[in-house]
C-alpha cells in the first residue's frame, strides 16, 4: 500500500490512504515487529498531504487514526506526525488529521488528553 500511494492515478493513491487508515484503526497493534514498514507507511502518508484533496483528505484522516492508534512502541513516530502536523499551514489538512483522532478515540472510549495538533 505504500508503494500505491505513489501511483499515477489519484483514485487509487486516495484507496490507498483509506486502506492504510483501516488497517492502522483495526490492526496496527499487529504491527510491533514490523517498525519500518509502519515508518515507510506514516511518511508516505505525511507525503501525500501535498497530493490531490482526494488523496491528502485520505492520508490525513489515516495519520489521525494512527495518532489515536499508535501503540507506546511508536511513540517517537507519533511525536515527529504530531509535530509535522502542527507545522502545517494548510488548516484544512490540520482539520481532518485532527477529525480522524477524535472519531477514532471517541469510537475506543478513549482520551487524546493534553495532545494538541494547533
Amino acid at each position: 500500500l505504500t508503494e500505491t500511494l505513489r501511483d499515477e492515478d489519484w483514485g487509487v493513491r486516495g484507496g490507498a490512504a483509506d486502506a492504510l487508515g483501516e488497517i492502522f484503526g483495526s490492526a496496527l497493534h499487529n504491527f510491533i515487529d514490523l517498525p519500518d514498514a509502519v515508518v515507510k507507511a506514516v511518511t508516505a502518508l505525511m507525503e501525500a498531504l501535498r497530493d490531490t484533496d482526494y488523496v491528502k483528505t485520505s492520508a490525513a484522516y489515516a495519520l489521525g487514526i494512527f495518532l489515536a492508534k499508535a501503540p507506546y512502541s511508536f511513540s517517537d513516530l507519533r511525536d515527529a506526525v504530531v509535530k509535522a502536523v502542527r507545522a502545517l499551514t494548510d488548516v484544512g489538512v490540520k482539520a481532518v488529521v485532527n477529525e480522524g483522532l477524535h472519531e477514532t478515540l471517541s469510537l475506543n472510549g478513549g482520551s487524546e488528553g493534553t495532545l494538541s495538533l494547533w
